[in-house]
């Protein structure tokens, strides 16, 4: 928001209004297009497209001059980091409860 309490719009910049920031978590929950699609990610209701993340010197020029980087790192989607931080979270929550 500005000094006056306006909403600031400027989605190439990401920022939105509620309405604008909710309707990809409403799109992916509802399209029966994505039934049975796990695990991906969404920007803009569309589906995140992959990208190698910037060197951190070029991550901090981006966010320094109000850009919101966009897409998804591999890292993020790998099956094997998933399955290690489920049984990982099993591991911990077994425990907490133990």
């Amino acid at each position: 928001m500005d000094d006056e309490g306006q909403w600031i719009i400027d989605p190439e910049a990401g920022k939105k209004t509620p309405q604008q920031g909710a309707s990809t978590q409403t799109w992916m929950a509802t399209d029966p297009r994505l039934t049975g699609l796990g695990g991906a990610y969404g920007e803009n209701n569309d589906i995140t497209p992959l990208v190698e993340l910037p060197a951190p010197k070029a991550l901090q020029t981006l966010i320094d001059s109000g850009q919101t980087p966009v897409g998804v790192v591999p890292h993020a989607v790998d099956p094997g980091t998933a399955e290690h931080l489920w049984q990982l979270s099993e591991r911990l929550l077994h425990k907490a409860t133990a």
